[in-house]
């Protein structure tokens, strides 16, 4: 019996009323949630003889008699509920657990209930009624397991009276005769919200909370409902849309729209909301600067309040570009929902622009990445900042199949021949470090283009003996000799050894998650590696939004001459090949006789005091992230760093003769660079495990969710998993089933393996049509 299956018996023997949560998370695994809570040990033996490992969730109200006061602490959301309890006297002692984030639940008995109250003070709520607790020894999603407090278990230790001064307030009836306070008018009829309206409510809805069973889910629903019919002014159906298709995903569980009672039940609130106005001007949030500027999720782009301070300061503009390649970088500021992040200015946003119109599937994460790997190389060894960081970066393009990831790689490749720069590009494959070195040794400023960069991986980590298992070694003493030397491996044969001055290898990289992944040790976290790596992942839903009819037209002739112009660039020669301080541009002799390349001078690249002051304030932040997460913390080491890189290569494309780093360059780089880091966190980092039986587990399981409430079909399985013997594949699976990660089903003569989650809308579906 499991540690979960012997926890869960003893809450249901207290009598207390408790439900199986999905393994590792919050979200409820049977129909209905909180309400089919319940202590008979019947069912209980029945759910988690079926999940072993599902986790714990507790119903607070007058059924288990436990009502929580719930404090939170997350120091990266500024979230800090016990300086709020600093008002309150202490807090009588009573059973009480430790949170994975550093909160607490603090469990309380009485006969009189409080009510709900989700925001009583900032991080601190009460759950009463209707809401619920997740409890030990239940795992939180960041992998660290609840815990109860020494002498504070429930089978140490009595529940106790809950305060009265920790009540919320109840709402007083109105015996007066005063009139009510004026109300705002009803909001007026009008045609349907511009496309750039839609725009700006799609990016302010990614930063509202999502609707959580049992956690006041339907009040989250009417404050995201309410914002798009009051706070941009939308109509009842484009609300609902929007509602339907990018809030409702968000929701644990979502409401299932097909099913006339959700479906109901979620559209209501749309004409709820319209009959209710709240006391705010209409459209409050229509004209609203910080959604025009396109912010993407507020959670994952808050860096510190100094930079929207310092965003909102005036920036020091860049030099206007003369000439006929002005046109191309005086790019109109857009205000679309990717105006911040994948519509960036100057040189990279056309790039961009151009790769997304002539795409079937248009990818602007991925479009992005691509084409700061090329301006990374383009500009390397030209420029630097005044602490002599250069612009070779690694980014990386994380989608799944048929989402494009090829289409960037054409389109740079088609640039660099119609520029006659296709010796920029140094290859589409890795063979060994020895091949590295020989090509950067030729070319010091090279592009790597490598499709299927998880495959490259997974070889490298095959081949533990071999010179491949150096290539990432290699990699990562290239990306840190950028302003200096490379020097090398040692042989017996002295004129085998390289040196290769100023090195500028920049990489774009596409694969998978599950084969990225899988191709990666979790030591390769913490040696640095990633931490050196951009992961842009690519979403489902950009693939399905944008595709669309693409433009076949080739780059213009602005942006070929610039591309040309700066490929030709040799700071401090002049047209007779002169160099300012070693006379000819050509070589020097070192005391062994070898012969060496005179380092390259740079255009040095000078930051704004603001922007400085940004980089800055990303490094606390990354510093915080550290000490709470040691394991994420070593990803976020070189974020400062790579934002500098990011911050110049968008510097050079808006200015060719006086390129300087303002504060909008260093927000815009900012914000980038911690967006990636936490959808890494999100989406590929789960999935970097430590065995091959681990990772082979994951991708049964990434399957079976991916089958949906159909399931993945036996033979489908069979064929994605070939590279598995038949006793390998039947031991995973076995282990998945008895652990509760996935449901293995007999329909007819095959079986279906499904989710938890998805088996439990199966069954509904079943019962439907029974």
């Amino acid at each position: 019996m499991s540690e979960l299956t012997k926890a869960a018996e003893h809450y249901a023997s207290k009598g207390w009323k408790i439900f199986p949560c999905v393994p590792g998370k919050k979200n409820p695994m049977t129909e209905h949630g909180v309400k089919d809570a319940t202590s008979d040990l019947a069912q209980i033996y029945a759910w988690w003889g079926k999940w072993p490992n599902a986790n714990i969730g507790l119903a607070c109200g007058p059924g288990s008699g436990v009502y929580a006061i719930d404090i939170d602490f997350e120091d990266e959301r500024d979230i800090d509920g016990y300086a709020s309890m600093k008002e309150f006297p202490p807090l009588p002692g009573t059973v009480t657990a430790k949170t994975p984030r550093g909160g607490l639940h603090v469990l309380y008995k009485t006969d009189d209930p409080p009510r709900n109250a989700t925001k009583f003070r900032p991080g601190v709520e009460i759950k009463s009624d209707g809401t619920y607790i997740v409890i030990a020894p239940s795992i939180h999603p960041n992998g660290k397991a609840y815990e109860w407090l020494d002498e504070r278990a429930p089978w140490e230790v009595k529940l106790t009276e809950f305060p009265d001064f920790m009540r919320p307030a109840t709402w007083p009836t109105v015996t007066t005769t005063r009139p009510s306070p004026p109300q705002p008018a009803p909001a007026p009829v009008q045609p349907p919200a511009s496309k750039e309206t839609l725009e700006r409510a799609s990016t302010y809805l990614a930063t509202c909370e999502p609707a959580v069973q049992g956690q006041g889910g339907h009040s989250a629903l009417f404050t995201a409902a309410t914002a798009m019919v009051w706070g941009f002014g939308l109509t009842n159906e484009q609300a609902v849309i929007l509602l339907a298709n990018e809030y409702n995903p968000r929701c644990n569980p979502p409401w299932d729209l097909r099913v006339t009672a959700d479906g109901n039940d979620f559209f209501r609130k749309v004409t709820q909301v319209r009959e209710k106005p709240p006391n705010k001007p209409y459209c409050w949030l229509k004209d609203d600067p910080a959604f025009q500027a396109g912010d993407v999720d507020t959670s994952m782009l808050d860096i510190d309040s100094f930079i929207a301070e310092a965003a909102s300061a005036k920036e020091e503009e860049a030099p206007e570009p003369k000439g006929d390649l002005a046109v191309i970088v005086k790019k109109e500021a857009p205000h679309s929902n990717y105006a911040l992040l994948a519509n960036p200015p100057g040189l990279l946003g056309v790039l961009c622009d151009w790769i997304n119109d002539t795409a079937l599937c248009r990818q602007p994460m991925l479009s992005l990445a691509c084409s700061l790997s090329f301006l990374g190389t383009l500009f390397g060894r030209k420029v630097a900042d005044i602490d002599g960081l250069r612009t070779n970066v690694y980014c990386m393009g994380i989608a799944g199949s048929s989402a494009g990831k090829q289409h960037p790689i054409n389109k740079i490749s088609d640039l660099c021949r119609d520029a006659g720069i296709g010796d920029l590009i140094g290859g589409t494959d890795i063979g060994s470090d020895s091949g590295l070195e020989e090509l950067v040794s030729k070319k010091p400023a090279s592009l790597l283009l490598l499709d299927e960069i998880g495959f490259l991986l997974t070889a490298i980590g095959a081949k533990k003996d071999s010179y491949s298992a150096k290539v990432i070694s290699t990699l990562m003493k290239l990306y840190s000799s950028a302003g200096n030397t490379y020097f090398g491996r040692v042989y017996a044969d002295q004129d085998n050894v390289r040196t290769i001055v100023q090195p500028c290898l920049s990489i774009y990289g596409t694969s998978s998650i599950l084969r990225f992944a899988e191709g990666l040790d979790p030591r390769e976290i913490d040696d640095g590696w990633l931490g050196r790596c951009l992961m842009f992942t690519a979403m489902d839903a950009e693939k399905n939004r944008d595709k669309k009819l693409p433009t076949s037209a080739p780059p213009t002739e602005d942006v070929v001459k610039l591309v040309q112009k700066w490929f030709t660039r040799r700071p401090g020669v002049d047209e007779n090949g002169e160099n300012s301080e070693f006379g000819k541009f050509a070589v020097f002799h070192s005391q062994t006789g070898a012969v060496q390349e005179v380092p390259p001078e740079q255009i040095i690249v000078p930051a704004s005091k603001e922007a400085n002051e940004i980089f800055i304030a990303l490094d606390n932040k990354a510093n915080r992230v550290a000490k709470r997460d040691q394991k994420v913390g070593c990803l976020w080491k070189k974020a400062e760093e790579n934002a500098r890189r990011l911050a110049l290569i968008v510097a050079c494309g808006e200015s060719y003769d006086e390129p300087t780093i303002t504060a909008g360059n260093a927000n815009y780089a900012c914000k980038l660079v911690e967006y990636l880091l936490n959808g890494f966190e999100k989406t590929v980092l789960p999935f970097i495990v430590s065995s091959q039986l681990e990772a082979r587990k994951q991708k049964i399981i990434a399957m079976s969710e991916k089958g949906g409430v159909n399931g993945v079909r036996h033979r489908t399985l069979m064929h994605n998993t070939k590279y598995y013997n038949q006793r390998e594949r039947d031991a995973v699976i076995a282990d998945l089933a008895e652990a509760g990660d996935i449901v293995k089903v007999s329909v007819g003569r095959t079986f279906y393996y499904f989710t938890p989650e998805n088996y439990a809308k199966y069954l509904k579906e079943s019962s439907k049509d029974d």
